[in-house]
């Protein structure tokens, strides 16, 4: 077992650590860190002796206090120590004082820390020692208690005046200390000595005060002789008068001085903390409750980063609930249910039974007290649903039952039982298991979920709408729909609103890809789900336009038909599902062996209608039979057996000209004898190839395969063409034989003079061509010179850069060489540049280029004998010559020019 060490402090001749006079160790036990020593118990040993008593030049030590000191240190030890008043040191002369401390290794403090009695309790503390008997104290296995006796915490408030509201907000500053870096002052009245006995047994009730997981971060010193902040220490009294008023040091600190009525942050609202009141009620009348609250808090607090007052606040409540002193009917129960979710999660139920058996209670104690005119707010409703995620399934009858309680009572207000069933929602499982609770009690049936499910149908605007709610109660709980009141609205609100719907083909696929997504159904509600899709088949066959259906639709409208039985039909659908049957057996069968019974059907015109819609549009030459049907005139003379026209656009709309060819071609091959002596067909035929006369006559091989369709059609395009010539023509085609002997001499006399005109023709083209030959050389010679200049030009300039020198000046001053007034040979300009120079121009310099106040000056005939570049580069010397007097002076002239208007001295 680890053991307990001691250590004393005080001035003398050497101590442990200085072996010259002062204060130091002079004596501990062997196991002590020397470190810990000076680092952490060091700066605890100090005396001020109080003022009242040394200002009046008391000496005497036993009318000295006492300073008691219990902290716990950052690393978990707990220290126990009394420091006292020495009238003299070693010296015999000067006051000192002395310190007795006992530290409790931090493995074993948690072993005292729980009870007030192990830590308030009396200690043989030393008030002084002799060096001859060593520096080595003895290590401690148990500390040597002895039991205090302190006076009940009512006497000891009425004798300090302290009142009830004044000690629970001193509890809360403690407290409050404990958790942040304020520190509380305080100040009794009295004599010093009986004032710091007073703080000691006050603080024995205050400890008590302080939750287990709290009591770690305790300090406290029982008398100081002014405020100080010291490192741990929560809790210090000091000498009555100390406290200054305005001291800025202890503004923002908790400050109680009793002695002269003088608070600083003392007035905390407690109603806010119900847990302050619970601890000074218990405190005092049953201290036993206050210890078994801190053992159910640490249990509820055990994975908690941080604590705070605001937590036991509503652990209180929690707690008081366990103990059956929970008042059900005062406080507001969604801020008591939020309270469980801050302590306990999925991970930490298991170590947390306690607590969660209490949310099981409060729970089933709730439900019970629910009534018409106490129902559950739907803030509440909302919490005990997320905590129902945490509940054993043993224990979810008892959320059923609240639930179930809670939408019966409030059933007659509808806004509340769809509130509530909005709720519920979020959790499907729950919703599924309260609505079986409910479904098992037949009287609850009609009060809350039937109306319940008509409120829900009632409130939807769409056909959409509708099918989510049926669908949702179809997958949570199929059962509902053997209540014949729901089964019967469902259904009414779902073909209301069918009714509606524009499209009622893609509604229907609609309504039966939601039923058919659900949950496997069991033969019970199959029924329910047939009987819907029977009601919804009828709707859309009554409304049904079978003539304007594409062949989708059609489709869809036939699969359709098959779910309306027999006996349920009415005359319109039975007629609409006989021409469903003709239509598909038209378009089924690859020959139409019997025609006319299709012809003979009362409702033909719709059932031509139909099939025209669905002929596919390409090759039609396979649908020849089914577009002569369509086609054909049902009262025809025996001269107009179809609507020809009507009959050949729609060919060659949906398949071109050849698609036409190709169909007339089998039409002819299967009704040809009929066709033929029908002047209709003639006539028809005669009006499409005039219409489509230049595509048809325009190409000589369509124009072939057209005549080879049949003799009819090539005596047709005969006589279309006839019709096409002009009057001439039509004289010349009637007489062809008596012109033809005109013709032949025509074109002799033809040949004859054509033979001379070819020759003239000829010698022409030939002196075109040598016109046109000439010209494009003379332009090819045109284009090769322009390209040489250009390329001269090009050398030229890029010789004339290669030897010029370009100069960025930034300032140019003009010097009299030769000091006679004028500019002359040798003469210079000096330029001042700011771009780098090309040095490798020097060699072969002609020109020169300065670009000066946004002007560009050339200076031509120059050579390297005229320049001199400054090492640095920065700046030019141009020497005046023969060669370049005339280009340079205009330049001279100009500074000489500015440097006048600007009274600048020159060097001319």
């Amino acid at each position: 077992m680890l053991q307990i060490q001691q250590h004393m402090y005080t001035r003398e001749r050497a101590g442990i650590f200085t072996t010259t006079p002062g204060y130091d160790t002079i004596a501990k036990s062997k196991g002590l860190d020397n470190n810990f020593i000076k680092k952490v118990i060091h700066p605890l040993c100090s005396y001020y002796p109080p003022r009242e008593l040394s200002n009046s030049g008391v000496r005497d030590e036993g009318k000295y206090p006492k300073s008691k000191l219990i902290m716990v240190t950052d690393t978990g030890e707990l220290i126990f120590g009394q420091s006292v008043y020495k009238e003299s040191d070693y010296t015999g002369e000067r006051e000192t004082f002395f310190s007795h401390n006992m530290i409790i290794p931090k493995e074993r403090a948690k072993e005292y820390l729980y009870a007030a009695d192990t830590v308030f309790g009396s200690l043989p503390f030393r008030t002084d020692y002799e060096l001859t008997n060593g520096s080595e104290l003895e290590e401690l296995d148990t500390l040597p208690f002895k039991n205090g006796h302190f006076r009940p915490l009512h006497l000891i408030l009425n004798e300090l005046n302290i009142s009830s509201e004044q000690c629970m907000q001193l509890i809360f500053a403690l407290i409050s200390s404990l958790t942040t870096k304020k520190k509380v002052y305080v100040s009794l009245p009295g004599d010093i000595t009986a004032a710091t006995e007073s703080a000691y047994h006050l603080t024995y009730y205050l400890f008590q005060c302080i939750p287990y997981e709290l009591r770690k971060y305790f300090g406290f010193i029982s008398y100081a002789a002014e405020p100080q902040s010291k490192k741990n220490i929560n809790l210090m009294f000091v000498e009555k008068g100390s406290i200054r008023p305005n001291d800025r040091l202890i503004s923002k600190d908790y400050v109680f001085d009793f002695a002269f009525h003088h608070f600083i942050n003392a007035n905390e609202n407690l109603d806010h903390h119900p847990f302050i009141e619970f601890i000074f009620r218990n405190l005092q009348h049953a201290p036993s409750k206050l210890a078994d609250f801190y053992t159910f808090a640490k249990t509820a607090l055990s994975d908690q980063k941080s604590l705070s007052i605001q937590s036991y606040n509503e652990l209180v409540s929690l707690y008081s609930i366990k103990e059956e002193g929970y008042n059900h009917t005062n406080s507001k129960h969604s801020s008591l249910y939020k309270s469980f979710r801050s302590f306990l999660t999925s991970d930490n139920i298991s170590q947390k039974t306690e607590l969660y058996q209490v949310l099981v209670k409060l729970v089933h104690d709730d439900a019970a007290r629910i009534s018409k005119h106490s129902l559950p707010d739907d803030e509440t409703i909302a919490e005990i649903l997320q905590l129902s995620t945490l509940f054993a399934p043993r224990d979810l009858s008892k959320i059923y039952q609240y639930l179930v309680v809670s939408l019966y009572y409030g059933a007659s207000d509808v806004n509340y039982l769809n509130q509530v069933y909005e709720y519920i929602k979020r959790y499907p499982i729950l919703f599924k298991n309260v609505n079986a609770a409910i479904l098992k009690q037949p009287k609850l049936v009609p009060v809350i979920i039937e109306a319940y499910v008509e409120l829900r149908l009632n409130s939807m605007a769409t056909l959409k709408e509708v099918l989510e709610e049926i669908r949702y109660l179809l997958d949570q709980n199929p059962e509902v729909f053997d209540n014949q009141l729901i089964y019967d609205l469902t259904r009414e609100r779902l073909v209301l609103f069918f009714r509606k719907e524009r499209n009622r083909l893609r509604a229907f696929q609609e309504v039966q890809r939601n039923l058919n997504a659900g949950r496997n159904l069991d033969d019970r509600n199959q029924l329910f789900k047939n009987a819907v899709i029977t009601s919804l088949s009828k709707e859309v066959m009554s409304g049904l336009k079978m003539e304007l259906l594409s062949p989708d639709e059609f489709d869809q409208a036939a699969a359709i038909a098959n779910h309306i039985p027999g006996e349920r039909m009415s005359a319109e659908i039975k007629q609409k599902i006989e021409l469903i049957h003709l239509v598909h057996d038209i378009m089924e069968k690859r020959y139409l062996s019997n025609p006319e019974r299709y012809v003979l059907h009362s409702n033909f015109d719709k059932l031509q209608a139909i099939i025209i819609k669905l002929i596919p549009t390409s090759h039609l030459e396979e649908q020849t039979e089914r577009i002569a049907l369509s086609f054909y005139n049902k009262g025809h003379s025996n001269d107009h057996l179809y609507h020809y026209d009507e009959m050949f656009s729609f060919v060659e709309s949906n398949g071109g000209i050849d698609e036409m060819r190709v169909f007339l071609q089998r039409f002819l091959r299967i009704w040809g004898a009929s066709q033929v002596n029908d002047p209709a067909f003639k006539n028809a035929v005669e009006r499409y190839l005039s219409t489509h006369s230049k595509v048809i006559f325009g190409d000589k091989r369509v124009e072939k395969r057209w005549e080879a369709i049949h003799p009819m059609i090539k005596k047709a395009m005969e006589e279309v063409k006839f019709q096409r010539l002009s009057a001439i023509g039509k004289f010349i085609y009637k007489n062809k034989k008596a012109m033809v002997s005109s013709l032949i001499v025509l074109i002799s006399l033809v040949i004859v003079g054509g033979a001379g005109g070819l020759v003239y023709k000829q010698k022409l083209d030939e002196k075109a061509a040598e016109a046109l030959a000439a010209q494009k050389e003379k332009e090819e010679a045109e284009r090769k010179r322009a390209a040489e200049e250009k390329a001269k030009a090009e050398r030229a300039e890029a010789e004339r850069v290669a030897k010029t020198l370009t100069l960025q000046a930034t300032g140019i001053t003009y010097k009299d060489v030769n000091n006679d007034g004028e500019i002359s040979n040798s003469d210079e300009i000096i330029i001042v540049v700011s771009n780098e120079i090309d040095m490798t121009k020097l060699s072969i310099l002609e020109h020169l280029e300065i670009y000066y106040k946004e002007e560009k000056i050339e200076v031509k005939n120059i050579s390297d004998a005229d320049i001199v570049v400054e090492p640095n580069a920065e700046i030019v010397n141009v020497k005046i010559s023969e060669n370049n007097l005339a280009a340079i002076s205009p330049i001279a002239e100009k500074v000489i020019n500015e440097a006048n208007e600007h009274n600048e001295s020159s060097e001319v």
